[in-house]
């Protein structure tokens, strides 16, 4: 029962807004892609996605079942970049088991934290799962 009414469906390849787009990618890496650079890169999902969630045309992008953590992540921190004060990227996987959520923490992106890493990883995850309704439990 899932229908699709009402969702913009965007391909790379046909964006009408790709010029702006792009002049956004370029201005966004700051001298570490040329247009022609950018035009490529553009050309993958997780970067056309995530430019698409920069540009406030999208709210959010889901990947990584066709793509490592590692490709999904670094557009993100290429193009969004991290909140300021934060140290440290991480990420969340949430569950839904019929009434109970659960968010694990840093299950993909950090091998072997130190201490301060995973405080940083704990407060911030927290923070995540309080986004989402979540009494978060450290």
């Amino acid at each position: 029962n899932l229908t699709l009414a009402g969702v913009d469906i965007y391909d790379p390849a046909t964006y009408e807004e790709m010029d702006a787009m792009v002049a956004s990618f370029v201005e966004r890496r700051k001298g570490k892609a040329t247009e022609e650079d950018a035009r490529k890169i553009l050309k993958d999902e997780n970067y056309f996605g995530t430019m698409l969630v920069y540009m406030g045309k999208a709210h959010g992008l889901v990947s990584g079942a066709a793509h490592s953590t590692a490709d999904t992540v670094r557009p993100a921190l290429q193009i969004i970049k991290t909140k300021p004060g934060v140290t440290k990227t991480s990420g969340v996987f949430i569950m839904v088991r019929e009434e109970e959520k659960y968010v694990f923490a840093d299950c993909a992106i950090n091998i072997a934290p130190n201490s301060q890493d995973l405080a940083e990883i704990g407060i911030e995850s927290a923070k995540t799962a309080e986004l989402f309704g979540i009494d978060p439990r450290v």
